[in-house]
């Protein structure tokens, strides 16, 4: 064998993992199996650039506290769907124990208007992966599945 197709095999091999891997994780996603300890989500923002870029497969993890300088994941409002990643800025804890954080994007000058309580939480960014999220968006669609099956 030589180097040519050694590369060129390795190159297969390692490009065949990846996407078996994806459409594993695609398919505990859609039945529910992720969710229980990693949460999944795509960045639709540039408000972490240039931390986390615009399309980023973002993977968070619950924990129990959450300090200045992370960045979590939080819904906007406690029955919304619509979650935000952004750096913890403060943590603030009000005169009855509960705790509250000052949120803000790296892309943003200002500090985020409202406070996140922390049952809004629902992780710790543990791993960026950029780009990725546009081929999972992708993905994601009936037409883009069968694709990525076949």
């Amino acid at each position: 064998m030589n180097f040519k197709k050694l590369i060129f095999f390795t190159a297969r091999f390692v490009l065949g993992l990846a996407l078996f891997s994806l459409v594993g994780v695609l398919l505990a996603q859609r039945f529910g199996y992720i969710n229980k300890v990693l949460n999944l989500f795509v960045v639709q923002s540039g408000s972490m650039q240039p931390a986390i870029k615009l399309g980023s497969v973002v993977v968070s993890i619950p924990q129990k506290d959450y300090l200045p300088g992370e960045i979590i994941t939080y819904a906007s409002d406690v029955n919304s769907k619509n979650l935000i990643t952004h750096r913890v800025e403060m943590v603030k804890i009000s005169p009855d124990g509960e705790k509250s954080f000052v949120t803000r994007g790296d892309a943003n000058e200002e500090v985020d208007k409202e406070e996140v309580k922390a049952d809004r939480i629902v992780g710790k960014v543990f791993l960026a992966i950029p780009y990725l999220g546009y081929f999972v968006e992708f993905a994601k669609r009936p037409q883009g599945f069968i694709l990525l099956v076949v």
